[in-house]
């Protein structure tokens, strides 16, 4: 792995004037001298790699170094306050914290592996696997937390003997007392009920800081030093002394500090601050994201005491985005996010024509740039920045997440609204409806539909109440699986199952010209093509991508789609095939012949339309809009007289049997009900009758599929 490897630093006349030289210009401590005169020829160096919360001191402090000395080692540091999460310093060979580490864990990096984190820290792989069960020495994910070392609970050994010796003095506490073991999994909660304690002690033993017992806490998302010292019945100097790296404004989550483990307060003298006077001018400060009480008042030069002081009424460890604190300052300061709503500077209130929002999450989608969103949410592109002040608006990603002013917008144009979770059960009440009925409905109790409902009479419900219901609305599927259970051409089989060919190879495109018994079929509930939403999905993009458009989509309730903005992950919806609505080509005829009867002894030969008798002069009409594509036959044979007209989106009907030449020319616009021809009995027939064919796309369909 690279990187963790222990490395020898020649000290030349030159190097050694490199590191001496700039530490006598600055001042530093004499350790770092006389280190490099204890060393005069080498320095055997191991590395070290920076954590989350490390600073060069609180490194030096950890070693019982001086700051001089680690940066005597490492010339490179341009500032000792620069340090970033996985960088490797060098600390001196051999050495070890002034406290024994009870506990070691080791935060993955991209490229780590199982053995090379076990070299690094000296322990054999199986030791490592065996205080991570369950972790696989193949698979690392980067950001795991590895325990590497634990001697509060030792594999195998029923009490520790290690003494654990946690202070912030030059030296342990005389009292420490021996940590006993802790199981995997049976860390109590935090008194709060949220988070988890990452080591704990009964009270009478454990680790002490200034005399108090304490134990290790994990943090957890939302949490914040101010909050925290209220749940721990301590106050905020506390946890800061406890915990002398931790930065308070940048809580990292799943990171662990010291808390008082039954509360108590470690008295210090308090900074020299200067108290705001009661007449003290002040102006509104924006709570936006990333803010806490602790850096507010950090920020203004305040205790949190005086904060609070400053704004009696607000519960300062429980803050939220969006709210607006008071904090010193002058009418002609410019406060931060202030113009973002419009806030005046001089009373902290909105202008009277506008009302301060709070806050809400807007989710990125395609399409999306800072300037559109900006624009929606009536903000300059700076404005906007200033209320997401992590996020890079030159690469925003379909999915992010945005704070962004809940103001009321104009409705979204139809089709543009990405797919999301199901909504919540609702029901609007109907004539004859009761609680009852409707808790039947949905599978629920009464009990629960009143619940959420404040307010309601149960024994008296209004037509056209809106009504929550427990639950969310189930996901739309428009679709159902079939089994085939007699082989047959891909023709027939379609006109069994009342659907196109065509809808049956897009959904199904396995399938072939003969299809097999048992082959399972996925039909959907009309013509069309099955889509499945995803993530991201809009109405307005599917149907471009499928050449359709909204309306044909979210017009007809068998696309499953519940409105052209409330798609949702996961649900099925139908691109719909167009199929013009037909009307009866002959008026209270009599079908005798219908679709696919055999025609020949094996059956090879069907009977591929649909005949229809009917009195010998009846007139037929054109069941759709269309243009007549041939006019022609005789009276002697075939299909006799016979039309064929062309119809929308590749349907063609064809009329036979006719008493003789048609009224129509090829060429011919005709409408939907226009007559055509006569009936009659040209030729091959055995009496007057209509012989009519539905094709599409040189398909032949059963008509009684189609026709009202």
């Amino acid at each position: 792995m690279a990187g963790l490897t222990r490395r020898t630093i020649p000290l030349t006349r030159s190097v050694a004037t490199r590191l001496v030289l700039p530490l006598w210009l600055a001042g530093l401590t004499l350790g770092a001298v006389l280190l490099s005169l204890a060393f005069p020829t080498t320095i055997a160096a191991d590395p070290y790699r920076v954590e989350s919360g490390d600073s060069l001191s609180s490194i030096a402090q950890r070693y019982g170094l001086s700051q001089g000395v680690l940066e005597a080692l490492n010339p490179s540091i341009s500032s000792p306050d620069l340090l970033y999460v996985g960088q490797m310093i060098a600390l001196p060979d051999n050495i070890v914290p002034v406290t024994t580490a009870a506990r070691i864990t080791h935060v993955v990096q991209a490229g780590d592996s199982v053995s090379g984190i076990a070299a690094f820290y000296g322990v054999a792989v199986a030791d490592l696997l065996a205080l991570n069960p369950g972790q696989s020495p193949d698979l690392l994910f980067a950001g795991v937390e590895l325990l590497v070392r634990d001697d509060l609970a030792p594999p195998g050994q029923a009490e520790s003997t290690t003494p654990i010796a946690v202070t912030l003095d030059p030296e342990p506490p005389a009292n420490a007392d021996p940590a006993p073991t802790t199981s995997p999994g049976t860390a109590p909660s935090s008194p709060s009920g949220i988070g988890t304690p990452a080591v704990s002690f009964s009270s009478s033993d454990g680790p002490k800081i200034s005399g108090l017992p304490v134990s290790l806490y994990r943090i957890q998302p939302g949490d914040t030093f101010s909050g925290l010292a209220q749940r721990f019945s301590t106050t905020v100097e506390t946890l800061l002394r406890f915990n002398p790296s931790v930065l308070p404004n940048r809580l990292l989550i799943s990171s662990v500090f010291w808390v008082p483990r039954d509360g108590g307060i470690v008295e210090s003298t308090p900074p020299t601050r200067t108290t705001p006077s009661p007449q003290q001018p002040t102006v509104p400060h924006l709570v936006i994201p990333g803010d806490s009480a602790t850096a507010i008042a950090s920020r203004y030069g305040l205790t949190l005491s005086q904060l609070q002081a400053l704004n009696p009424d607000l519960s300062l460890s429980t803050i939220f985005i969006g709210q607006i604190l008071r904090v010193p300052g002058t009418p002609d300061q410019t406060i931060s996010a202030s113009p973002v709503l419009g806030i005046d500077p001089a009373s902290g209130d909105a202008p009277p024509d506008s009302i301060v929002p709070e806050l809400v999450i807007y989710t990125v989608k395609s399409g999306d740039s800072g300037y559109a969103l900006a624009e929606t949410y009536k903000l300059s592109l700076a404005d906007l920045a200033s209320l997401n002040p992590a996020v890079n608006f030159n690469n925003l990603r379909i999915g992010q997440a945005l704070f962004v002013p809940d103001i009321d917008l104009p409705p979204p144009p139809p089709g543009t609204v990405a797919a999301g979770p199901p909504p919540p059960n609702s029901h609007i009440v109907q004539p004859g409806d009761n609680l009852s009925l409707i808790a039947n409905r949905f599978g629920v109790e009464t009990s629960e539909i009143i619940a959420l409902n404040d307010g309601i009479d149960p024994n008296i419900l209004s037509v056209d109440q809106q009504l929550r219901i427990p639950g969310t609305m189930p996901v739309p599927i428009v679709s159902e699986t079939v089994m085939v259970g007699i082989s047959n051409d891909l023709q027939t089989l379609a006109a069994r199952l009342g659907r196109l060919p065509h809808t049956l190879l897009a959904n199904n495109p396995s399938l072939n010209d003969w299809v097999p018994a048992g082959t399972s079929v996925i039909l959907p509930a009309r013509e069309g093509v099955l889509v499945t939403i995803q993530r991201g999905d809009t109405l307005r993009g599917i149907a471009q991508q499928f050449g359709s458009s909204i309306d044909a989509i979210a017009g007809d309730p068998r696309n499953g789609v519940i409105g052209p903005n409330q798609l949702i992950v996961g649900q099925e919806i139908v691109i719909p095939i167009h199929v013009p609505d037909f009307v009866w080509p002959v008026a209270d005829g009599i079908i005798t012949d219908g679709f696919g009867l055999c025609r020949s002894p094996s059956c090879d030969v069907q009977h591929r339309g649909l005949d229809i008798s009917k009195a010998d002069g009846s007139p037929i009409f054109s069941i759709a809009d269309g243009t007549v594509d041939f006019v022609g036959g005789s009276y002697c044979c075939g299909l006799g007289f016979h039309v064929i007209i062309v119809h929308d989106n590749g349907f063609e009907t064809v009329y036979a049997h006719l008493n003789g030449p048609p009224p129509v020319f090829e060429g011919q616009e005709v409408a939907q009900g226009e007559t055509i021809g006569y009936v009659g009995t040209t030729g091959y027939s055995t009496g007057p009758h209509l012989h009519l064919e539905l094709h599409h796309n040189q398909w032949f369909l059963n008509a009684l599929n189609y026709l009202p």
